[in-house]
């Protein structure tokens, strides 16, 4: 995966899970971390393990209990999730309502790259029906 489609993705993603992007300059060139939220509904995407990270750490790309999660909120707003390695790395997200439906199917040589690309169409959407 393309690391331009990386950083502009993750941060995208990182909202969307109720993140908090903390602001600072730092002499190492970092410029901001990422502080853990919680859902709406009170819960958190992450368990108490978590620790808040900079920008490059987020790895929703490459962490599958991190996309996991991800997954478990788009299943929260009445979608259906699927991950299929049978004929090929496929991965679809259907969200089957009278109000705003939408279904995004995404295929890869990699499994991770093919639910990456399906949850960022999906927030894509989202961000421009919410």
């Amino acid at each position: 995966m393309r690391k331009e489609i990386i950083e502009l993705n993750e941060p995208m993603i990182a909202e969307f899970m109720d993140l908090e992007y903390i602001n600072y300059q730092q002499s190492n060139g970092d410029n901001g971390w990422w502080k853990k939220g919680t859902f709406k509904d009170g819960t958190s995407a992450y368990n108490s393990n978590f620790i808040c990270i900079h920008n490059a750490g987020l790895k929703f790309h490459s962490d599958w209990n991190r996309l996991i999660s991800v997954f478990k909120k788009i299943e929260r707003q009445g979608c259906i999730v699927e991950v299929s390695i049978c004929l090929a790395n496929t991965c679809s997200i259907t969200r089957a309502s009278l109000k705003n439906p939408c279904r995004f199917v995404t295929q890869s040589n990699s499994l991770e790259e093919a639910a990456y690309d399906a949850v960022v169409q999906y927030i894509n959407w989202y961000n421009l029906n919410k």
